[in-house]
């Protein structure tokens, strides 16, 4: 990465001349948005391991105990055929951050409730993570994300996707999905996480 740190594009920014911001190729807040910003990559299971630490921090800050998903389990959707992994980097004068990722696979992959049941499971992505670091939410990142992964499962030949959001605690990812044409095909009774 040969971009200059985000606190040194800052700086150059507040010393440039008008004449110097005018000769930009976006105005000077863009700029400085795209070098602090996040941008969205593929993980591969080739390259879990640069990005482990910091989707497990997101997993464990967001989920409670019955609904965290294992390293095992997040990798084991990287390497599944038609398996996708998304994360969202965002550049500190450190290095990256990772600020959200979405994970799935191929509905026939997975055992909960939902796809498991799929009639149509080998022709349907099952989206089965989309998380945003709690200090990035509100951002439009998990919008970014949702957008990636339909472009991407569209890319992969899948004729549907499919997903699930717990009823009452995932009011905003349910708005992000019926951005993108979403609705409840079916509402599964009883607590499906253990004794939460």
């Amino acid at each position: 990465d040969d971009d200059p740190p985000p606190s040194e594009v800052q700086a150059a920014l507040a010393a440039a001349t008008d004449a110097d911001r005018a000769a930009l190729p976006l105005p000077a807040h863009l700029v400085l948005a795209s070098a602090w910003g996040a941008r969205v990559l593929v993980v591969t299971k080739d390259d879990w391991d640069t990005w482990r630490a910091g989707v497990m921090k997101i997993e464990n800050a967001t989920y409670e105990d019955g609904r965290r998903e294992t390293e095992e389990e997040l990798y084991d959707m990287l390497a599944v055929e038609g398996g996708l992994g998304l994360i969202a980097v965002r550049r500190t004068d450190g290095g990256h951050q990772v600020t959200g990722y979405a994970f799935g696979g191929p509905a026939s992959h997975f055992k909960a409730d939902g796809p498991r049941e799929d009639a149509l499971a080998s022709e349907t992505f099952y989206s089965s993570n989309i998380t945003v670091h709690p200090a990035a939410r509100g951002s439009g990142l998990g919008m970014r994300l949702k957008r990636a992964q339909v472009a991407a499962v569209r890319k992969r030949g899948f004729a549907f996707m499919s997903g699930r959001n717990r009823v009452g605690h995932t009011l905003d990812m349910g708005r992000v999905n019926r951005a993108f044409g979403s609705y409840v095909a079916e509402r599964f009774r009883g607590n499906q996480y253990g004794d939460l």
